[in-house]
């Protein structure tokens, strides 16, 4: 299931950037990622957290590899560290 997921499409809600603004550690990093059991969310709070406060990606990173993302799920996301994600309009 994890591998069928196209992390371009998956975008941080407003509770997950402001997750990612109160890290202020690497700690603080490494114990939200070990929380987080949902794939989704995953994403999102990884997503989050590299616009915001990218010097604590690895813990998110790490957790994603050990929940079977792929190297490509891993590198699109990477590719978004300097961009804004946005999440769409809806109709």
């Amino acid at each position: 299931m994890i591998q069928q997921i196209n992390t371009r499409y998956v975008y941080p809600e407003s509770k997950d950037r402001q997750r990612a603004r109160e890290i202020t550690t690497p700690g603080d990093a490494s114990k939200m990622a070990k929380l987080i059991t949902d794939p989704y969310k995953l994403i999102r709070r990884t997503k989050a957290v590299m616009q915001s406060n990218p010097n604590f990606r690895q813990p998110f990173i790490t957790k994603m590899k050990a929940m079977g993302f792929s190297a490509q799920q891993i590198l699109n996301l990477m590719e978004l560290k300097t961009t804004t994600v946005l999440m769409p309009k809806a109709a």
